[in-house]
C-alpha cells in the first residue's frame, strides 16, 4: 500500500480581526504562526474567538483586517476551495446516504479524479484510518469513533497543505476521546501535516500539541509550548483556566534583578522566589502554587493549617487546607507514600521557592 505524501506548510495570521454585525468584535488583532509540520492547538473557554479564528484560516469567514497566509501564499480574501486546507468539524458532517467509501471519495470526485486514482487514494486511506472493510457501511452503522475516523481520511484524501480540526472529539465518550486524541496526534506526527486544532479541553490541548495558542475574549493571552504555558502562565486568566492554580496576594518586598528573585511574604513567611524583570519593590502581586507542587507533613513546614476536606480519588487526594484566611486546594499523587490526613487535621505544608510564580494582581 503506498504511503500517503503530504507537502505540509506553515501557516500565519498577522494582525487579523474579524467583526460581527452589532459591533461584536470576535477575533481582536490576532497574531500567531503555525510551523510546517506542527499541531498548534487554539484554547479557550466558549466565546472566546477559537472557532472563528480557525473559520477564518478555513475562509468560511472573511477577515475585516489582518492578512492570513498558508505556506507563502497570502489567502486572506481567496475562497475556502482555494486554500489547499482540509477540514474535520466537531458534527462529523458525514453524508447519511452515502457509503463510507463514497463518503472518502467525494471531494475527489468534485476535482474530477479517475476512477483509478479515487479507488487507489480511498483504499490509502482506509488502510491509513484503520477502515478496512468498512468501506462499504453507511454512517448510521458506525460507532462514534469510526464516524471520526471517516472524517478525517475525507479531509486527508484530498492531500491538504493543512489540516484545521474543530472540536473533533467532543461528541465522543471520555475513554474513546483520550484514544483517538492519541491516534490523531500520532497520525499527525506519522503523516507531518501542519494542523491547527480548536479545543475547550485543557487535558486534549497539553498532550496533543507542540504549541497552545490560548484565547480570551477575542485576543491572544499566550502562545508558547504545553510545558511554558502550564508552569510560566503570562496571565492571572492563563494560570486559572490551565489547570487548577492557588493564588495568594502579596507585595513585593525588594527585588534582586541580578539573580532575578523577588522577595515577598507567602503564608507568613518572607521567600526569594524566581521574577522576571518586569517587577519593582512595592507591586502587588499573586504568588502562584500549583496544587500539585504542596507536599504536606505531620510535623513543622513552611507554614501551618487544618485540613478542611479530604477527597480520595484512587490515584490521588484532594484536600482543602484552611491556613489563616486563605484556603489551599492541594493534591497529593503519592498518598500511599504517606498517611491520608483526615478532616480536621492540623498539617505542616510545604514548597519549593522555584514553586513559586508571580503575577500581577491589577493591571
Amino acid at each position: 500500500m503506498t504511503t500517503l505524501t503530504l507537502q505540509s506548510v506553515g501557516v500565519r495570521l498577522d494582525h487579523v480581526t474579524k467583526r460581527f454585525s452589532g459591533g461584536v468584535v470576535a477575533v481582536n488583532d490576532v497574531s500567531f504562526s503555525v510551523p510546517a509540520g506542527q499541531l498548534v492547538t487554539l484554547l479557550g473557554p466558549s466565546g472566546c474567538g477559537k472557532t472563528t479564528t480557525l473559520r477564518l484560516i478555513a475562509g468560511l469567514e472573511q477577515a475585516n483586517g489582518g492578512t492570513l497566509c498558508i505556506g507563502e501564499r497570502d489567502v486572506t480574501n481567496l475562497p475556502p476551495h482555494e486554500r489547499g486546507i482540509g477540514m474535520v468539524f466537531q458534527s462529523y458532517a458525514l453524508f447519511p446516504h452515502l457509503s463510507v467509501f463514497e463518503n472518502i471519495a467525494y471531494g475527489l470526485r468534485l476535482q474530477k479524479h479517475t476512477h483509478a486514482e479515487i479507488r487507489a487514494s480511498v483504499e490509502m486511506v482506509l488502510h491509513l484510518m484503520n477502515l478496512v472493510g468498512l468501506d462499504q457501511r453507511m454512517p448510521n452503522q458506525l460507532s462514534g469513533g469510526q464516524q471520526q475516523r471517516v472524517a478525517l481520511a475525507r479531509a486527508l484524501v484530498l492531500k491538504p497543505r493543512a489540516l484545521l480540526l474543530d472540536e473533533p472529539l467532543s461528541n465522543l465518550d471520555a475513554k474513546l476521546r483520550v484514544q483517538m486524541r492519541t491516534e490523531i496526534r500520532r497520525l499527525q506526527r506519522r503523516l507531518g501535516i501542519t494542523a491547527v486544532y480548536v479545543t475547550h479541553d485543557q487535558s486534549e490541548a497539553m498532550s496533543l500539541s507542540d504549541l497552545v495558542v490560548v484565547m480570551n475574549q477575542g485576543r491572544v493571552e499566550q502562545i508558547g509550548a504545553p510545558i511554558q504555558i502550564y508552569g510560566t502562565p503570562a496571565s492571572v486568566f492563563v494560570a486559572d483556566f490551565i489547570g487548577r492554580a492557588n493564588f495568594i496576594e502579596t507585595t513585593i518586598v525588594a527585588v534582586d534583578a541580578e539573580r532575578n528573585r523577588a522577595s515577598v511574604s507567602v503564608l507568613g513567611w518572607t521567600l526569594n522566589v524566581p521574577c522576571s524583570s518586569e517587577f519593582r519593590a512595592g507591586d502587588e502581586v499573586y504568588a502562584v502554587l500549583r496544587p500539585e507542587v504542596i507536599r504536606l507533613r505531620d510535623e513543622e513546614g513552611l507554614a501551618r493549617g487544618e485540613v478542611r476536606q479530604a477527597i480520595y480519588l484512587g490515584s490521588f487526594v484532594e484536600y482543602e487546607i484552611e491556613v489563616g484566611s486563605q484556603t489551599l486546594v492541594v493534591l497529593d499523587y503519592e498518598p500511599w507514600a504517606s498517611r491520608i490526613f483526615s478532616e480536621g487535621s492540623q498539617v505542616g505544608i510545604l514548597f519549593r521557592e522555584e514553586n513559586v510564580h508571580l503575577l500581577r494582581s491589577k493591571g
